[in-house]
């Protein structure tokens, strides 16, 4: 596991220039996390036992990334080079957690947290008289209606109307029931609906304390990924559209770009969109006034083949990069692996005056494709997309 910058040898994480002005620290909302029962500091506790499911469940707040441990599924395998997000189950919780009384008794009291896990609107279930906690489908009025969402409609309408057209032929938004099939697999057909169980949940991160983060040590969803680099760290893996976006917000990137809709993923997974806190981030870059978005279609193509949001500074020189990114459709527009590809993905990197992606991270990216014999340089970077490298 890649250990943070910061934390090497106790040194205070470097101060940072944003393009916001001055350096980092200049978000405009409390972003401190709550320290109380319940959060990350609180975890191992939870863990061990000292903090019953119950009160774990009845203490989830809007924002909480849960790490869900479900009985009779193993855990995921950390050998494998699969994504973790394909192999373990995150649940976002968009609302605090909700207690309903019973009258007449405790039996049948319920704590109830909604939420997002895979891309589903799903919710975790404490029944006080059993004891157990749940994973279930959430009911129709949980899940509000994407394509429609007012800030969708005002910055991707193209993206919208995709979201219309997925619905309407039933790809997208997924069935709960099928992205949840694999938790029941090995049970009957009684007349009962399967029940998924719970039997322990990890909080692994919240919202305010990811921004913190990306705000104070932004290395890892800044700096690239360098080369044989596998990263074990669940909260990183989770959230690395999110934080990337949340990267852009505090101003420690120019350019974001992220998958509105990547057609080459396979029906049955997950979309980019669908990762941890992805969805929440791109919304606060859209009502955030110093940040302007762009949708990048596929040039001739149906939009079901590719959508990129193209995230930027409305300050010079990032937004013209955003509409030249905007003119050849970056990103779904390359074959992605293709040296063009990872040539225009480094270049991104390396245009003067970004802080994106270390070179030794760049050198391993571009080497995938083409072997180099020296950090790729841009030589032009103000006529067209057709970038002339040097490679020594």
């Amino acid at each position: 596991m890649r250990t943070p910058t910061a934390l090497r040898k106790n040194r205070k994480p470097k101060t940072i220039k944003s393009w916001r002005g001055g350096v980092q620290g200049t978000r405009r909302h409390a972003i401190t996390p709550d320290a109380g029962p319940g959060s990350s500091a609180d975890t191992t506790a939870a863990n061990v036992g000292t903090i019953s499911l119950a009160t774990q469940i009845a203490q989830v707040k809007d924002g909480d990334l849960l790490l869900l441990h479900i009985t009779g599924v193993g855990d995921f395998d950390e050998e494998t080079n699969e994504p973790l997000l394909a192999r373990a189950w995150f649940f976002e919780a968009v609302r605090d957690a909700t207690f309903t009384k019973v009258a007449g008794g405790d039996a049948g009291d319920t704590s109830t947290v909604i939420g997002l896990c895979r891309g589903v609107t799903t919710q975790l279930t404490f029944h006080d008289d059993s004891k157990t906690l749940t994973l279930s489908a959430a009911s129709r009025d949980s899940a509000p209606n994407l394509a429609t969402r007012a800030w969708v409609l005002a910055n991707f309408p193209e993206w919208s109307s995709l979201l219309k057209g997925l619905c309407s032929n039933g790809t997208y938004p997924r069935s709960a029931a099928d992205v949840l099939a694999p938790l029941t697999a090995g049970q009957g057909q009684g007349s009962d609906a399967p029940k998924i169980v719970v039997s322990s949940v990890e909080k692994v991160t919240d919202y305010a304390e990811l921004t913190t983060e990306v705000l104070t040590n932004p290395g890892y969803w800044c700096d690239g990924t360098p080369a044989n680099c596998f990263e074990t760290d669940p909260k990183k893996q989770a959230t690395l559209n999110a934080g990337e976006l949340l990267a852009l917000l505090v101003g420690n990137r120019g350019v974001v770009l992220t998958q509105l809709w990547a057609g080459w993923v396979d029906p049955g997974n997950q979309q980019p969109i669908d990762a941890p806190f992805a969805l929440r981030a791109l919304r606060e870059c859209c009502l955030d006034g110093k940040v302007v978005v762009l949708a990048a279609p596929i040039a001739g193509a149906p939009l079901e083949k590719g959508l990129t949001a193209i995230i930027a500074s409305s300050e010079s020189p990032w937004m013209e990069r955003a509409i030249l990114l905007q003119s050849f459709g970056a990103q779904a527009a390359l074959v992605a692996g293709s040296p063009y590809y990872q040539y225009v993905s480094c270049c991104l990197s390396q245009i003067r005056g970004d802080t994106l992606w270390k070179d030794p991270s760049v050198t391993a990216h571009c080497a995938t494709a083409v072997p180099l014999t020296a950090v790729p340089t841009v030589t032009n970077t103000s006529q067209t997309h057709c970038y002339l490298w040097s490679t020594g």
